[in-house]
């Protein structure tokens, strides 16, 4: 029995070692794609369709800055230029400032901006630009089921004529019975 434990106790081990090697690999892993994922929120504006109450409008103008870090040489002649990674776009201006603007619809849109000094050195830097539907909230009709009365508004065409700057709206109200619970 002692010829079999020994080999046994000895594949156990291995097999515990790559069981835990392989939990902590993945677990490093995670982690990665956990800073990765929190790298590219922190590169993300949010922005959305303003509400105009207009169906038609499908699309923002958005205007994305760049400025240089501290401690970058000053007097230096500095050049930026942007550009478009993906999505489809509207317009775009700017792309030789440090101020860049375009419109599109709701969408993800990357862009990457590079300035470069009058050395020709050059660093890059991405943005991504999430720009979200219109939004609009569904109305909901409130009917009162209580004990009491509840009221309809109805609309009567007024008597006589109303003045031009007037608008000839005049409401009255109809009770309408509460339901009977049966």
């Amino acid at each position: 029995m002692k010829t079999i434990e020994t080999p046994l106790t000895f594949v156990l081990i291995i097999l515990c070692f790559g069981f835990t090697y392989k939990i902590y690999n993945d677990q490093v892993n995670l982690d990665e794609e956990k800073d990765k994922i929190e790298e590219r929120k922190s590169k993300t504006i949010s922005i959305e369709v303003d509400h105009d109450s207009d169906p038609k409008t499908t699309t923002a103008v958005v205007t994305v800055s760049s400025h240089l870090k501290e401690g970058t040489d000053e007097g230096d002649k500095i050049t930026y230029s942007w550009k478009k990674d993906n999505g489809d776009i509207i317009w775009m201006d700017g792309e030789k400032k440090s101020v860049m603007s375009f419109e599109a619809k709701a969408g993800e849109y990357e862009f990457t901006v590079t300035a470069t000094d009058n050395y020709k050195a050059s660093s890059s830097e991405n943005v991504i630009v999430l720009i979200n539907e219109e939004p609009n909230e569904t109305p909901i009709p409130i009917i009162n089921y209580g004990k009491e009365e509840s009221t309809v508004a109805v609309k009567k065409s007024p008597e006589k004529e109303a003045p031009a700057d007037v608008e000839p709206v005049v409401m009255d109200t109809l009770a309408v019975p509460a339901p009977v619970a049966e």
